[in-house]
């Protein structure tokens, strides 16, 4: 055979202008013959396709992540020299199938041709066993678990099952990194040709590939030092900045080392779809593809992805016509990202869809690796850069294979693993579309899964008969499931329950001389306790109060205290509760705002006069108490109306100005009854008032004993702040029941506090988030004795809206806020207010008799946080806008994922802070957390604060362990030690009083310190052409990328004579963490190996592999 190579070198000039000018009309121009003439090396450069997949590669180890597996069933005659020979054709046209990769000198990876392979046909016999396809299955997933040496040989391997009498298997396995999905098709055609040509005892005559892959790789590299990429940067950049991850709803947590196990679920888009859709696309000036792509994004964005959709899909990438014929890796990825807008239609989404495709085409040339390298992507091993779901449409008809005596049937062959979160791939087949979605099985279930393709096929539908109407208002099926109500409820009579004092009264009644409430000195029975509420009530009467007048109470925890919020109540009139723990400015404000015409406190000190005319002040002063069983003194009785308010509580204000939501009776006693019901509270219950009174959950601690015939024990003033007493009167009081803080539970649990208490049955802890440590806690040290409830609710749906029943003995791996209570309702709804998937994470709106009459004196806040509910039949019905962001599980209980003003955006991916908090709180034992962003911008960073008993743990051994729970960006980049965090009133953390700097910034020069610091440090600079550098500067943000890390870990594995896998440098990117590292004793001492030495397969381990799509590497 003679060389294309030497004939074209034999070519005179004349010959050479006329070959270039008929190349130039194929698309082949001067600078890429010239590359053609160059004399054929044994060993070339890899492309940047290849180099990321090598680096990939060294990561794992050798896995099977990308192995590509394709299967050719074979009914017929088999001649297995003929095959042989084939194989050997094909072998030798294509230096791709017998190439291995090495390092050269310098620590770069390299391509090496093998001449002189012959290749060696693998053969299973299974004939003789009964279950021929079983064991060849068996054996089909052994072999596709195990992945290849690249150093040692070519990646590429065929066995030859043998089934039965003329029944075979083909099995072709390879590694992406000499291959993609065009290359199938080459290699199957040439293959079959090949073989019938030799059967038939003819020689198979085809042209020679004119170049082979490394010229290529070699030309793409020229491309790149040519500045013929500059363009498609430019565009990339400006296209690309600040894309931020996706926010699916996940089921598992994102590991920080990803196994990516991977689930497959297939359907079939009907005919008469697939009809309409390619209708629509032909109109829209469209294709297949792009509305396939835009119902998608819009499908993502619905169930909770955002309004910023960025998907990677492939190109075949082989623009050059003397690359149509050659086996190896051209495939490049496109980030095609969109920005949604829940007022577009669909047709208006289909054409951004198109717009942008055409440009990502138009600039697709320059490869995903180097668009990578280029624009710096924050980095972590646990996702894609730019995308974690990828979206294909294999629109290239499968051709079929005809042997002449010989059925072939493609077999696909299903990996049970990912290379991302989620891989659409679509085929058209007959006249439907095959959708196969790939699904990370760690991150997502089966039934979410399902809902989605669900819902997909239902938003194509309806989106293409109804193309016109706003992508929000596409209705998805199951959308209600994510309006969720709690149990109806009425009172014994089937009306609505009577107001509080009523039902105290009641129990006066009953049990007159049980104790009501206590302090350490003192006990007050009902009959002592309400004859001073009458008392009270008729001062404010006689004052000339009116009904829903407001009246203050301010003064300490005491009897007095409750009587005068019974006599508030009694009198018709409205509870105002000021807590003499506040600022005297705060108290003069409230009184200011709220319009209170009256105050009782126990000293006219308490409060400075607001100026408003006719306001008052009222002592409240102990009057004689009641002889034992004396009959009960006859009650104030004034008509109370559900409607009317029972009282204003004036909570912290997003303006710094607080403001007052407005109560009734009837909430604070459906309420009431509901919290009595679930906790079945009865005489025998002693439960602790510790909460603050200008904190809702309070009137709990009031009225919830008060209406069982229980006793309320009062803590003493400011006693919620101390723990150890807390301990100790949980103990000497016999609590049956207290409200608390996780944070206050936290400390409790270190202090020993539930181990020995007979008496407490029940924890009621609100007001923040609750750490599953927490419930995990309580579980271990009370031996499931003491129930705990996790209640959600804010001010403005009185007291608590949704509830969780934590489990007493069964570990907690997450926590929930559970379901409403009776007569509530939760809805989790989008942006447009429709209701969001099972699953999806939306805005957490409340409805119900619970809610707040509205805002004091504010009445434009009022109309944006209560809404007309759309979905009630109830004429005026509202519902509450709580600001939170929630999701139901797929077992019905709603999950809480943080304030939507709590989530930060960091260098292009979204944080939330409170994930981040639980980490923490998992990783390491503290009091409380919270994590909050500080600076702007490119400056913006994380910043934790971590209230901690003793010694605070080491920054260093926290990173790592919460290296082993969350993606690098989402570690805080400095931390704070304090010995508790400073709380409001109400006992939640005071963000604004937290330290305004915390730790040492990151960016701050370190100089080494240590021999290894300042070893390592020299490397560094060496590679990274600095001067200086930090131990604490992150080696990505210095200018290094992941083939310098390469060449990094090859001189630190030469200096430490030991093997220093990568996957350890990439997660450690400071100089201080890897000298951390690096100091901790091997557990084998190895001698310098060199880095291409791996080991040839990894069992037991569920590894990453490549979609059938080819998809491209991360």
């Amino acid at each position: 055979m003679i060389d294309l190579h030497d004939r074209i070198a034999a070519l005179s000039p004349d010959q050479r202008a006329a070959l270039a000018e008929r190349l130039a009309q194929r698309n082949v121009h001067a600078d890429q013959l010239d590359l053609l003439l160059k004399q054929r090396k044994s060993h070339y450069p890899l492309s940047f396709a290849q180099q990321r997949m090598w680096l990939l590669e060294q990561l794992q180890g050798p896995s099977p992540t990308y192995l590509i597996l394709t299967a050719l069933d074979w009914r017929g005659p088999l001649d297995h020299e003929a095959l042989h020979a084939s194989l050997e054709t094909l072998v030798a046209r294509h230096v791709g199938l017998r190439t291995r990769f090495t390092l050269d000198a310098d620590g770069a990876p390299r391509q090496e041709i093998l001449d002189d392979l012959h290749y060696h046909l693998e053969r299973q016999d299974f004939s003789q066993d009964a279950a021929s396809c079983s064991a060849v299955d068996r054996h089909m997933a052994n072999e596709a678990a195990r992945g290849f040496d690249l150093t040692q040989g070519p990646p590429f391997k065929i066995l030859l099952y043998r089934l039965g009498d003329d029944r075979w298997r083909l099995l072709f396995k390879v590694h992406h990194i000499i291959f993609d999905g065009w290359s199938e098709g080459i290699l199957l055609a040439e293959l079959t040709r090949s073989y019938a040509a030799t059967i038939a005892g003819r020689r198979l005559t085809l042209p020679d590939p004119t170049i082979q892959y490394g010229q290529y790789a070699e030309w793409e590299r020229h491309q790149r030092r040519q500045g013929r990429f500059e363009n498609a940067l430019t565009y990339w950049r400006g296209q690309l900045a600040d894309v931020a991850p996706l926010a699916l709803p996940h089921d598992g947590l994102r590991r920080p080392r990803p196994t990516r196990p991977g689930r497959t679920y297939a359907f079939t888009l009907a005919p008469h779809l697939t009809r309409d859709l390619n209708t629509f696309a032909q109109t829209q000036g469209a294709t297949l593809f792009m509305v396939l792509l835009a119902g998608f994004k819009a499908l993502l964005a619905r169930v909770g992805g955002g309004d910023d959709i960025a998907v990677g899909t492939p190109i075949a990438n082989r623009r050059r016509a003397d690359c149509e014929s050659v086996i190896g890796l051209f495939v490049n990825t496109l980030v095609l990202r969109t920005r949604l807008d829940e007022r577009a239609t669909f047709r208006e989404l289909v054409a951004r869809v198109r717009q942008t495709t055409l440009a990502g085409l138009n600039h697709g040339a320059v490869p995903f690796d180097h668009l990578v390298e280029a624009l710096r992507p924050q980095r972590d091993p646990s996702r894609s850069p730019f995308f974690d779901v990828f979206f294909a449409l294999q629109s290239m008809p499968i051709e079929p294979f005809h042997l002449e005596g010989v059925q072939l049937t493609p077999r696909e062959v299903e990996p049970d693993t990912t290379a991302n979160d989620l891989t659409l791939l679509l085929h058209p087949i007959g006249e439907g579309v095959r959708v196969r979605c790939k699904y990370d099985a760690d991150l997502f279930s089966q039934s979410r899964i399902d809902q989605m393709m669900h819902h997909y096929r239902h938003l194509l539908e309806q989106a293409v008969r109804n193309p016109e109407i706003a992508l929000s208002s596409l209705p998805l099926p199951g959308g209600a499931e994510s309006v969720i109500r709690g149990d109806t409820w009425t009172g014994a009579d089937g009306q609505s329950p009577q107001p509080v004092h009523r039902d105290f009264e009641a129990r006066v009644r009953s049990t007159p001389d049980h104790p009501a409430v206590c302090t350490e000195r003192e006990t007050w029975s009902y009959t002592h306790l309400n004859a001073e509420a009458d008392r009270i009530a008729d001062r404010i009467r006689q004052a000339g109060i009116r009904p829903e007048a407001r009246v203050a109470v301010c003064m300490p925890r005491c009897p007095h205290l409750v009587a005068s919020v019974l006599g508030i109540l009694k009198a018709g009139a409205c509870y105002l509760p000021i807590d003499p723990e506040q600022p005297p400015s705060r108290r003069t404000a409230i009184l200011a705002e709220s319009g209170a015409v009256l105050a009782l406190v126990d000293d006219e000190a308490r409060i400075s006069h607001p100026g408003a005319a006719h306001f008052q002040v009222m002592v409240v002063q102990a009057g004689p108490e009641p002889a034992q069983s004396q009959a009960a003194p006859a009650n104030c009785v004034l008509p109370i109306h559900g409607d009317q308010l029972a009282y204003t509580i004036f909570t912290s204000g997003s303006t710094g100005r607080p403001r007052g939501v407005m109560i009734t009776h009837q909430a604070l006693a459906r309420q009431v009854a509901w919290t009595r019901r679930t906790l079945g509270v009865g005489p025998d219950d002693r439960m602790l008032q510790q909460v603050p009174t200008s904190f809702d959950p309070s009137l709990i601690d009031l009225f919830v004993p008060l209406t069982s015939g229980a006793t309320i024990v009062l803590a003493r003033a400011g006693g919620q702040r101390d723990l150890q007493y807390l301990k100790g009167i949980l103990a000497s009081q016999r609590i049956s029941l207290v409200q608390i803080t996780p944070s206050a539970i936290s400390i409790l649990l270190e202090l020993n506090a539930f181990h020995q208490q007979p008496r407490l049955r029940a924890l009621i802890a609100g007001g923040e988030p609750l750490p599953p440590s927490v419930v995990n806690g309580v579980q271990r040290q009370s031996r499931g004795r003491i129930a705990m409830f996790n209640c959600y609710g804010p001010t403005e749906a009185t007291i608590t809206a949704t509830f969780w029943r934590c489990p007493r003995t069964e570990p907690v791996s997450r926590t929930f806020i559970g379901v409403p209570v009776d007569g509530m309702q939760a809805l989790i709804l989008d942006a447009s207010l429709q209701p969001v998937p099972r699953g999806a994470g939306g805005e957490l709106y409340l409805a119900g008799p619970q809610l707040m009459r509205g805002y004091l004196n504010a009445p434009a806040r009022t109309a944006d946080r209560l809404r007309p509910h759309p979905f009630s039949k109830q004429p005026g019905a509202r519902m509450y806008r709580t600001g939170d962001r929630a999701r139901l599980s797929p077992d019905g209980h709603l999950n809480f994922l943080g304030r939507l003003d709590r989530q930060a955006k960091i260098r292009g991916f979204r944080i939330e802070t409170g994930e981040v908090e639980r980490a923490i709180q998992d990783a390491v034992p503290v009091r409380g957390c919270r994590v909050l962003v500080r600076g702007e911008g490119q400056s913006a960073q994380l910043t934790a604060f971590l209230a901690t008993a003793g010694k605070p743990p080491d920054i260093a051994e926290l990173r790592h362990r919460l290296g082993e729970r969350l993606p690098t960006y989402m570690i805080p980049t400095s931390f704070a030690f304090l010995d508790t965090l400073p709380t409001l009133p109400s006992g939640k953390v005071d963000e604004s009083a937290l330290p305004s700097t915390a730790g040492v910034p990151e960016f701050r020069l370190q100089p080494p310190g240590s021999t290894l610091e300042r070893q390592v440090a020299a490397i560094w600079k060496k590679h990274l052409g600095l001067e200086e550098i930090g131990v604490n500067a992150n080696f990505f943000d210095c200018g290094g990328h992941s083939l310098l890390l390469v060449r990094i870990q090859k001189e630190l594995q030469d200096l430490h004579g030991r093997e220093i896998p990568l996957i350890h440098l990439f997660e450690r990117p400071t100089i201080q963490a890897l000298c951390q590292y690096l100091e901790r004793k091997p557990e084998t001492p190895t001698a310098p190996p060199s880095l291409d030495r791996r080991v040839a397969h990894q069992r037991g381990r569920r590894a990453q592999r490549q979609a059938r799509a080819r998809i491209p590497a991360r």
